[in-house]
């Protein structure tokens, strides 16, 4: 481990490390996952449902089974993102796995997207189930405190979920993203065997 995470930190020669050195927060390791389009998305989604179930006394009632199917649909978010990456690992040859070594982030950061998405959807079911456990228990009046803790509880668990929903859309288009740059790997590589074949039987 700490062999990997020398490498992982040791500077890189070249112009690729000058532009990485004083990056912004924003592409920074935790900078990129706080402000990623889909945190920020899921952020006023959550809020906004948080706000209907405060005001609306209907949608206080469907609470507890909007819940339930935050869960399953939580559960099934983690096995897309685990299967997405088990996909990916599938279809990458040797060759482009040592293109990656050569790229900063390398094999660490094709997984990490992966990875998080699946935690955060993890995440997502374990807060929704206990919402939806604890549901019953929040009386439902009609006062500012128990309207706050309706909004703010099932606001919470729509966050989670939305940012975990977003999270996978982005994981399709990533998956998209490298298996069509594998393919142009495979492209090149043939064209360049046929040229070298071609010249030696010349």
């Amino acid at each position: 481990m700490a062999e990997r995470d020398g490498r992982a930190t040791a500077p890189r020669a070249g112009p690729v490390d000058a532009g990485l050195r004083h990056r912004h927060w924003r592409y920074s390791r935790w900078g990129s996952v706080f402000l990623s389009i889909d945190f920020l998305l899921g952020l006023p989604i959550g809020a906004a449902f948080g706000m209907a179930t405060a005001f609306s006394g209907a949608v206080t009632v469907a609470a507890s089974a909007i819940l339930i199917t935050f869960v399953a649909v939580d559960v099934a978010l983690a096995a897309l993102a685990l299967a997405a990456i088990t996909l990916v690992a599938a279809l990458t040859s040797s060759e482009y796995l040592e293109l990656l070594q050569r790229v900063p982030g390398g094999v660490r950061g094709l997984t990490r997207p992966f990875k998080i998405v699946a935690v955060v959807s993890a995440v997502a079911a374990i807060v929704s189930l206990a919402v939806a456990l604890a549901w019953p228990a929040i009386p439902n009046a009609a006062d500012a405190l128990w309207r706050t803790v309706r909004g703010v509880t099932f606001g919470l668990a729509s966050f989670t979920t939305v940012w975990a929903l977003i999270g996978c859309v982005q994981l399709v288009e990533l998956s998209t993203f490298h298996m069509e740059k594998r393919a142009s790997l495979v492209g090149l590589l043939r064209a360049y065997q046929q040229r070298h074949n071609a010249r030696r039987r010349a």
